[in-house]
C-alpha cells in the first residue's frame, strides 16, 4: 500500500469499510486524527511508568526501544 493510502485504511480499520467509503475524502482526516491520538495515548503511557525505569538507572531510549515492541506486539 502506498504511504498515502494509510490514514484512509485507518479510518477502515477503526470504523469499518462502509464508514470509510461514505465520508470519502474526509477518511484521510479521521484516519490522521487516529493516528496522533494513539500516539499521544503510548506516549503519555510512556510518561507514567518512565519513573520507574529511571530509579533503575535505564536509559531512556533503551527502555524506550523495549517499550515501543511491547505496546505495539
Amino acid at each position: 500500500m502506498p504511504l498515502v493510502g494509510i490514514p484512509r485504511n485507518a479510518t477502515g480499520l477503526v470504523f469499518g469499510k462502509a464508514i470509510q467509503e461514505s465520508i470519502g475524502v474526509w477518511a484521510y482526516v479521521v484516519g490522521t486524527g487516529i493516528h496522533f491520538l494513539c500516539a499521544i495515548a503510548w506516549g503519555v503511557l510512556l510518561a507514567m511508568i518512565w519513573p520507574y525505569f529511571r530509579r533503575g538507572g535505564y536509559e531512556a531510549t533503551l527502555a524506550a526501544l523495549f517499550y515501543a515492541v511491547v505496546a505495539k506486539g
